[in-house]
């Protein structure tokens, strides 16, 4: 399963202290070039436990400098208590049942999946008409008739709109879910990863962003 949250923080018991940032986010913000932008900088571990704990926006910003020299935007502070969320998950006490969990969850970005797809930086945004083509036709390179797959999906979310709340879910999050589908059910030898060798954070989860392509980007 591919997940679009980072995994793998930095920590204030690491031995390295100084600016620093990951290196899977500086390659996937090369990779997408004019779509950068959608590649937020993670905050530290226990800044993203603080923001879990309804601390300020302040505090958990001003804990991330400490512990990375750079305060946390505001998006990040937002998506801080699902990057804990997912963080906790995949560090239980149990031996077995964290190197299960490893196995099964990485972490990928949308946005890097379609680029791989494409063979080519994306050009438009996803929430506009012609992006959303843009990121269907990346699809096409990839799987059969992925518009059917999308219309299947947006079917099957009103059968279940009395279990959840379906309006809050918008067409590019389908389609991001999709990329993120395709990425995961790739054979091992289209699976890569920015950076290509990547490195391990003090827990021993990878910093990388998983993607699926026949060739790695130049830039990993």
């Amino acid at each position: 399963m591919l997940v679009d949250v980072p995994i793998g923080l930095y920590d204030e018991n690491d031995d390295e202290t100084g600016e620093r940032g990951r290196d899977c986010d500086t390659f996937a913000r090369r990779v997408l070039g004019s779509r950068s932008s959608s590649v937020f900088t993670p905050p530290a571990r226990q800044a993203a436990q603080e923001a879990t704990q309804d601390r300020s926006h302040e505090t958990v910003s001003n804990t991330n400098r400490k512990i990375v020299e750079k305060g946390l935007s505001i998006q990040a502070y937002h998506i801080a208590p699902g990057i804990d969320e997912i963080d906790s998950f995949l560090t239980p006490d149990d031996d077995d049942e964290r190197q299960l969990r490893r196995e099964r969850i990485d972490e990928a970005h949308p946005e890097v999946c379609f680029a791989a797809f494409a063979s080519d930086q994306l050009q438009y945004s996803k929430a506009s008409a012609i992006g959303f083509g843009e990121r269907l036709s990346a699809l096409e390179n990839v799987i059969d008739e992925p518009g059917e797959m999308f219309r299947a999906i947006s079917r099957d979310l009103v059968d279940r709109a009395e279990d959840f709340k379906v309006s809050a879910i918008d067409p590019d999050d389908v389609l991001d879910a999709m990329a993120l589908a395709v990425a995961a059910s790739a054979d091992e030898y289209e699976r890569q990863t920015l950076p290509e060798d990547p490195p391990t954070d003090c827990l021993g989860l990878p910093m990388q962003i998983v993607y699926r392509a026949e060739n790695s980007f130049e830039s990993s």
